[in-house]
């Protein structure tokens, strides 16, 4: 079931970032007149711009497309790094490294740093 148009959807976003077609059409290095010829219903972009735009506006296909109301886009976060995280897990669960270890059983050579 389709909820909106493509065009309707890419107004809805470009209003909402608060920005212009010219903006976009500078922010993805594509010719700025093809903005408002999507906003028109004249033109549909190919795939490569597609996925430019869902991740310009972190928002899925499915919700550019006008598919669904509902964007599940998800950031990508950069990983934590291990030690990072043990660290974080050993402040939050014990006063020092050697509390941690002794309370989980943990040799304290293996996480020292």
């Amino acid at each position: 079931m389709i909820v909106c148009t493509f065009g309707e959807r890419i107004k809805e976003l470009i209003f909402d970032k608060k920005i212009t077609p010219e903006i976009l059409g500078s922010d993805l290095q594509i010719d700025w007149s093809l903005v408002y010829r999507w906003q028109r219903k004249e033109y549909t972009p190919n795939l490569t711009t597609l996925l430019k735009l869902s991740d310009y506006f972190e928002v899925t296909l499915e919700y550019l497309s006008g598919r669904t109301d509902v964007n599940q886009h998800t950031k990508h976060l950069s990983p934590v790094p291990f030690n990072g995280r043990l660290q974080e897990l050993i402040s939050k669960k014990s006063n020092s490294t050697f509390a941690f270890c002794k309370q989980y059983n943990i040799h304290f050579s293996t996480i020292q740093h």
